[in-house]
């Protein structure tokens, strides 16, 4: 295992999600631009986010968490330490994001990054979350499990990862995934 797959594993383990993405050391992110035309920088709570140029983009799977001869899976460790069985098949991957923003959080002090997904596989998302409410989905960045939450609605367009970031962790998590 490389030296950042287990330092992620050791603090997604005790939900420092934001110290792996690199807080300290990171520079700080550029002032967010408008999801919506016209608004005000000040005023804005939602922005879209591009990857900038040289990042390689990280890889992102939404896999469906199996509970038992569902069929072809493979175990991971979950951020508790549990192992997870996982489907084979992801049902989201990078390919699928349209694109991807950052979102102040209803509490006003937290942030979050939402997904949008591609038409298709805003399909067959919401197919799956359909027919497995109660189930879990598990979020994997980079081939690691952020978190595998349970499926509680129907997931269509977008989903949002929620995490108690900071700006700066939301915004570098948002870079490294956006298309």
């Amino acid at each position: 295992m490389s030296l950042g797959a287990q330092r992620l594993r050791e603090l997604a383990a005790v939900g420092a999600l934001s110290a792996v993405l690199g807080c300290a050391s990171a520079p700080a992110p550029a002032p967010p631009t408008p999801a919506t035309p016209g608004a005000a920088a000040a005023d804005v709570v939602v922005w879209q986010v591009s990857r900038p140029a040289g990042l390689e983009q990280a890889s992102l799977e939404l896999r469906l968490v199996e509970t038992g001869g569902e069929g072809e899976s493979f175990s991971v460790l979950d951020v508790d330490g549990s192992t997870l069985q996982l489907a084979m098949t992801p049902v989201v991957t990078s390919r699928d994001l349209a694109r991807v923003e950052v979102a102040i959080e209803l509490d006003l002090e937290h942030y979050a990054v939402t997904l949008h997904f591609t038409p298709q596989a805003a399909q067959r998302l919401a197919e799956l979350t359909r027919h497995r409410l109660g189930g879990r989905l598990a979020v994997l960045v980079d081939g690691q499990v952020l978190f595998a939450p349970y499926i509680q609605g129907v997931l269509g367009d977008s989903a949002m990862i929620a995490n108690r970031f900071d700006r700066a962790a939301a915004t570098r998590l948002a870079e490294r995934l956006a298309p």
